[in-house]
This record gives C-alpha cells, sequence and structure tokens, in this order.
C-alpha cells in the first residue's frame, strides 16, 4: 500500500502542491485528474523520489509503513524498478535509443535480482511476451527506433512488471490488451504518466497491486 500524507513541494520557494493526501490500497487504480500545471507529475515524481533541484517536500510518502521521503539516494535507487516503478508519457523519451529492448527490459533484472545476463534476458522475453511483443514477431535485438509508438509503449510497461513478475500498470499510447495480459499481483506500484484529450484536462494514475 502506498499513502501520502499532507504532501507539500516548493521548487525554489514557489509552492506546487499544498497539504496532498490519498492512500491506494492493493488492487486499486487510482486516477489524479487536473488542469494543466495543477501539479500531477510533480505528485508522481515525489512518490519517485526524482524530483528537480530546489525542490523542497513536506509530509510523508508511505510504502507498506516505510517514509520514501526520508530515504537517501542509494535507498531510493533499491526500491525504484524493484517495488516501485513509472511509465512515463512518452516512450521515444523514455527509452534509451541506443539500447536494444531486450538489454532494457533486463536491466532492472540484474541491477535487483542476481539474474545472469542470459536468465535476464529469457525473462525480458517473457515480459516482453506478456505484454503482446512475443520475440518471434519483437525481437530482443530491436532498437526503439524500430518500433511502433504502440509497440514503444508496451516496452516501457514490460519494464515497469516487477522482477518476479508482478505487475503493475496503467498506460497511454498502448493498444488495448497488453496491460491487461501483463496480469495482477501484489507489491508492487505502477505510476503512470499519461494524458487524455478533451477540455485540456490530464490524468495521472497509479495500480497498487
Amino acid at each position: 500500500m502506498i499513502r501520502a500524507e499532507n504532501l507539500s513541494l516548493s521548487i525554489h520557494g514557489t509552492d506546487i502542491l499544498t497539504d496532498v493526501s490519498f492512500q491506494m490500497k492493493p488492487g486499486q487504480v487510482f486516477g489524479l485528474v487536473g488542469e494543466s500545471g495543477s501539479g500531477k507529475s510533480m505528485t508522481a515524481l515525489a512518490l519517485m523520489g526524482l524530483l528537480p533541484r530546489g525542490a523542497e517536500t513536506r509530509g510523508r510518502i508511505l510504502l507498506d509503513g516505510g517514509d520514501l521521503t526520508r530515504l537517501n539516494d542509494r535507498d531510493m535507487c533499491a526500491i525504484r524498478g524493484n517495488r516501485i516503478s513509472m511509465i512515463f508519457q512518452e516512450p521515444m523519451t523514455a527509452l534509451n535509443p541506443v539500447r536494444t529492448i531486450g538489454d532494457q527490459v533486463a536491466e532492472t533484472l540484474l541491477i535487483h535480482t542476481r539474474a545472469t545476463r542470459a536468465e535476464a534476458l529469457e525473462i525480458a522475453r517473457q515480459k516482453l511476451t506478456r505484454v503482446g511483443l512475443p520475440p518471434e514477431r519483437v525481437p530482443l535485438d530491436r532498437f526503439p527506433h524500430e518500433l511502433s509508438g504502440g509497440q514503444r509503449q508496451r516496452v516501457c510497461i514490460a519494464m515497469a512488471i516487477r522482477a518476479d513478475h508482478r505487475a503493475g500498470r496503467h498506460h497511454t499510447g498502448a493498444d488495448p490488451d497488453p496491460a491487461a495480459r501483463a496480469g495482477r499481483g501484489r507489491g508492487h506500484v505502477a505510476v503512470a504518466d499519461h494524458s487524455r484529450s478533451g477540455g485540456g484536462g490530464r490524468e495521472r494514475a497509479c495500480r497498487c497491486c
């Protein structure tokens, strides 16, 4: 479970968020909706510990009872990609253009588990298959620019699936089925940064699994 308690944020002295509180329980999809500039992306970045320089936070962000705002960079690196992940809105900028999709999906496994490179690539194959990119159709040695926008978004979803295949999900720009095929599990939070058309409104969504 993840919970924000009276989360406030300022950047170089300018208030961005004031007393934001919410809670996501296991199995819940949580949507944060508001107009452009209202602080939705900053809320998501605060959850991930990826705020820009000059940012100061107050309040608490609790992940299974532990306060993320008290962790140093090294401790947060152990959590990102392992217990909490972010699916960014634009996959072409989220993916490394000079690395294959197989290497990028396997990277979190090499960082957070004791898997060998061969084992990590095999699990990457399974993850990509789960989001609708089986290797016989989309080989692991493809580069991001060789994929469509929807396929690149699926790669980002695959990267957000926990190393033990327990998946958090939400997305935009991808075809409708892959995230559903990613499956359900427990103990992982995926934060998605995306927009929907209509009225200039934007939405951030999380799934707590």
